[in-house]
């Protein structure tokens, strides 16, 4: 499973750091250890970090698949750490726990070496666990056991080499029989270079490599590990693979050997004696006894899954709410008088407007905001959710384009729609999709909407305001409680994955895609799955299927595969009436899924709804059809897009939170239930391999990296052993985010707050803009923002730099597309402090105009905080709109006849508006401007927006 020939960069030596001891701490000179402090108790505290990363020598120590830290390097670690304390023997280590290296990421170590005892020995133990684990997380106990006081030289001389009368061992063919039971090391764990044999005795030459690891270790692991290998010599190929669990009587004589001489004995049948000396016969090590016991595959995977850092669930965590704001200004609720007059009766001010598709002409200025509540669809769950997914995409959509309403924020209202606690049921599953939808709009247009779902409960929407007036997107109200979603690592409670019942059938949905072949296979390796129901569009005629059918056969298991369109009810009562009574159906694995990516204002109903059907449909008739029966698993695969909102991903996100919902409703009601959130699979085919390197960048910026194949089939393993009825399996990527930075999802926050610190390109904002091009000439200012343009640009095109863009190249020239388009426009509001609308690169197609834009907008002289959509100077007309007004001037005489009707139309509108908002005195009526505008010539159209807006030769 890993490169045997690899190459690393070595870190220069670190040098001790003054400012930790003056703060009571001090390094810690091991390559394992990067400092220490004693305690006020008299204990002793050692820090340390394990990765591949920074101990790249690990990839060569793999047992049954599982990179695994040397139960040796415990040694090692331990005679320094004791040697610190006057202690430097190991009188007894216990190991209770494998420390699986993690393939990405790292583990943090701790040991603790505490006073003496009345026996003059001192209590150690070890821990480790993620790096980036939140404080209140676990750690897992590797070892415990005593360090004593060194006794004596040691009386043991292997001078005389190889011992007289000792017969040489045929190791020629060794590694390979070895690496065959199950230990696949690479060239750094394959130091026993000879070997013979005396009596019962065995001695062996062991040596690292010549261009191996030169660190300060006492011993190093690969080393002592190599020095353990001939006691396999005394064991048969049936023993299969045994690793070190107890030790006694440990004491290292001298460091830095890279060639020993080892001598093992057996003083009892089930303990082994070594003496390792230096080329010349002087004692390095003595190991008085040492206890081995046999591993398996299975115990591996255990340590592998027991110390999981890409598996989180969904916890919502009370907050406290915002200030409440005035009760005199009031929110706009759309459609819902019953909502209105509630809310006013619990004293928060309310007026009620008609409901979505008739924004523009409905909606006063001077409101709090806009809530649109959500009511349970009337029709049956399915057709009702398609229904209330496409009336509220419309919704937002109109919303989105008013420009009128880009200062305005839209609540979206949900009754019952998520599980916010352990075992809440959702009774309203027509608006669970909504959720999904809805984070991908706040992802894709950052600010504009907030979603909340309440439990009907006067106390809940009494705290409604203040909950609105925290910067909370989304949220859930429960009794009045506010409780936002957070993702938190997992507490592992099993052992071992759950065996699957070998006599019933397992329906795998999807099952002859890329995806649902691993998991038919992993079902029959790891679950003990032996009759499988493999459903597909297809069926018989996917491409592979017949292959798969007959790989299954060898694995032991039967196979049947079988074309049904689970988005049909009927098909879906068929497949599930078909299976054997012989062979009933005990469990179901929901694979099956399409993706039609697009950005919010270009998804359509059709596009919503062709997305919706395979996840949505399918799976509440699959619930329909099996929630008669005692299914011991009943396992959605969903997605984290869902939950994050990934941008372009709407109709698919929406899918994904359907299916979350159904795994809380089936275990409300005592069903099995399994929703898995996964992250992006590192396949090469299927939907994520539909992915470019782009749209990887773009996912993996947003904190997603792909999980390799082989780690996310045991996270599958994981989950299936859980009791959560969400979990999500995610490689998540957060250095690049700080805990303040408002790219980061909400989701992430938690995570986010305790383990990555802001990089220094993230404290853009418009001030630091308005700072940076004070004092400057125009043409040093448009400099400067194009080149911050291009910066971002090459940033989400995936480029290194941004060298090889030009100022003077379109926009969709570069490569930019939609979601591109998107996470471009989001960055620079954020960096700007502007909100940029979504037209802005069709309004200002390359770098060069939009940096004159821009320009305009963040130049001197204008407040910090103005922005796109804000009021522009004093008494003057805002940037955005007086660039328009300019540029529509300038390109009026170009237009023609019916473009030119249709705008007078529409500037007729603009003006009643503006006369009606405008009550001062002197001010035309607005029947008296339409009067004019309806007798107006379109020259005069034009002088009259010169004339009476300042815009003229002669106006200011």
């Amino acid at each position: 499973p890993f490169q045997r020939n690899r190459y690393w960069l070595k870190p220069a030596t670190r040098s001790t750091d003054t400012g930790l001891a003056s703060a009571g701490l001090t390094t810690a000179h091991h390559p394992l250890l990067g400092a220490a402090v004693v305690l006020p108790d008299g204990t002793r505290l050692f820090t340390g970090r394990v990765s591949l990363k920074q101990q790249p020598w690990l990839y060569d120590h793999v047992v049954f698949g599982t990179v695994v830290l040397p139960g040796v390097a415990f040694l090692d670690l331990l005679s320094y750490a004791g040697g610190q304390a006057g202690f430097g023997r190991l009188d007894e280590l216990v190991h209770h726990a494998f420390l699986a290296v993690p393939p990405q990421g790292a583990r943090d170590v701790q040991i603790t070496v505490g006073t003496p005892d009345e026996t003059e020995r001192c209590p150690f133990t070890m821990y480790s666990r993620p790096s980036d684990a939140a404080p209140e997380e676990e750690w897992t106990r590797h070892a415990s056991g005593y360090l004593a006081r060194e006794v004596g030289q040691p009386s043991f001389d292997l001078s005389v080499w190889p011992p007289a009368g000792a017969t040489p061992v045929d190791i020629d063919e060794f590694y390979r029989t070895f690496i065959n039971r199950g230990y696949e090391y690479g060239p750094m764990f394959q130091g026993f270079k000879a070997g013979w044999r005396l009596g019962e005795d065995v001695y062996a030459e062991i040596a690292l490599p010549d261009d191996g690891d030169e660190e300060h270790y006492g011993l190093h692991p690969a080393l002592l590990d190599s020095a353990l290998h001939p006691l396999m010599l005394w064991y048969g190929a049936e023993d299969g693979v045994r690793l070190p669990f107890s030790w006694s009587g440990v004491t290292l004589h001298a460091t830095g050997a890279r060639h020993v001489r080892v001598h093992l004995s057996r003083p009892e049948p089930d303990l082994v004696a070594l003496e390792i000396a230096d080329r010349s016969g002087a004692p390095v090590m003595t190991i008085e006894a040492l206890a081995m016991r046999p591993v398996g595959a299975e115990q591996l995977a255990a340590a592998r899954t027991k110390q999981p850092d890409s598996l989180y669930r969904v916890q919502w965590s009370r907050v406290a709410a915002g200030s409440a704001r005035p009760a005199a200004l009031p929110y706009a609720v759309l459609g819902d008088r019953e909502l209105a007059d509630r809310l006013v009766r619990l004293g928060i001010a309310a007026e009620v407007h008609d409901g979505p598709g008739v924004l523009r002409s409905t909606v006063p200025d001077g409101i709090a905001g806009l809530l649109l509540p959500v009511a349970a669809a009337e029709k049956g769950v399915v057709a009702g959710a398609h229904e209330t997914a496409a009336a509220v995409l419309a919704a937002v959509q109109e919303f989105l384009s008013d420009g009128r309403l880009a200062a305005t924020v839209l609540t979206v209202l949900t009754e019952g729609a998520i599980s916010a606690r352990d075992g809440e049921d959702v009774p309203d599953l027509t608006a669970a999709a909504l959720w999904g939808l809805l984070r991908t709009a706040q992802s894709e247009n950052p600010g504009r909407i907030v979603l909340v779902d309440h439990d009907g409960a006067d106390p809940s929407l009494r705290a409604l305001p203040a909950a609105l007036a925290g910067d909370a997107p989304q949220f859930a109200l429960r009794a009045g409680e506010l409780l936002v979603p957070r993702l938190a690592r997992t507490t592992v409670t099993t052992e071992s994955p759950v065996p699957l019942d070998p006599t019933g059938t397992v329906l795998v949905t999807g099952g002859t895609g890329t995806l649902g072949a691993l998991i038919a296979r992993r079902l029959v390796t790891g679950h003990g799955a032996r009759h499988l129901l493999l459903a597909g569009r297809r069926g018989p005629d996917t491409p592979g299927a017949a292959e798969l059918v007959a790989e299954l056969r060898e694995l032991g298991a039967e196979a049947t595969v079988t074309a049904c369109d689970t988005a049909d009810r009927d098909a879906v009562a068929a497949l599930i009436g078909a299976v054997p009574a012989e062979h009933p159906l005990t469990a179901v694995v929901h694979a099956a899924g399409v993706l039609d990516d697009s950005t919010l204002p270009a998804l359509t109903a059709e596009r919503l709804s062709a997305v919706l059907r395979p996840k949505v449909d399918a799976a509440w008739h699959l619930h329909e059809a099996t929630e008669h029966l005692d299914l011991r698993a009943f396992v959605l695969f969903s997605s984290v897009a869902g939950l994050i909102g990934n941008a372009g991903q709407a109709n698919y996100a929406a899918a994904n939170t359907f299916l979350d919902a159904l795994a809380a409703h089936r275990r409300a009601r005592g069903l099995a239930g399994l929703s898995l959130a996964w992250g992006l699979w590192e396949l090469e085919s299927g939907m994520a391999g539909a992915l470019d390197e782009t749209g990887r960048a773009r996912l993996t910026r947003g904190g997603i990296a792909p999980i390799p194949t082989a780690q996310a089939l045991d996270l599958f393993d994981l989950a299936l052993g859980h009791d959560q009825t969400l979990l999500v399996p995610a490689r998540l990527d957060l250095t690049g985010f700080g805990g303040d930075n408002p790219a980061v999802p909400p989701l992430m926050r938690g995570l986010v707050g305790t383990t990555a610190r802001r990089r220094a390109k993230d404290t853009v904002d418009a001030d630091t803009f308005r700072q940076r091009l004070a004092g400057r000439g125009e043409e040093e200012q448009v400099r400067i923002l194009e080149e911050h343009i291009l910066g971002q640009l090459a940033t989400v095109l995936g480029h290194g730099s941004a060298a090889a863009l030009s100022s003077r190249a379109g926009f969709l020239e570069t490569g930019l597309d939609s979601l591109t388009a998107v996470e471009f426009r989001n960055t620079l509001n954020r960096n700007t402090g502007l909100r940029l609308p979504a037209t802005t690169l069709f309004d200002y197609p390359t770098p060069a105009e939009l940096a004159a834009f821009l320009r305009t907008e963040l130049a001197p002289g204008f407040a910090p905080g103005a922005g796109a959509t804000g009021a522009g100077p004093a008494g003057g007309t805002p940037p955005l709109l007086a660039a328009e007004l300019d540029r529509l001037t300038a390109d009026a005489a170009t237009l023609r006849s019916d473009t030119r009707n249709d705008l007078i139309l529409r500037l007729q509108d603009v003006l009643d508006r503006l006369t009606e908002l405008d009550g001062t005195a002197g001010t035309e009526p607005a029947d008296g401007a339409a009067a004019r505008m309806d007798s107006a010539s379109d020259d005069e159209i034009f002088d009259f927006i010169d004339n009476e807006l300042g815009l003229g030769a002669d106006g200011e």
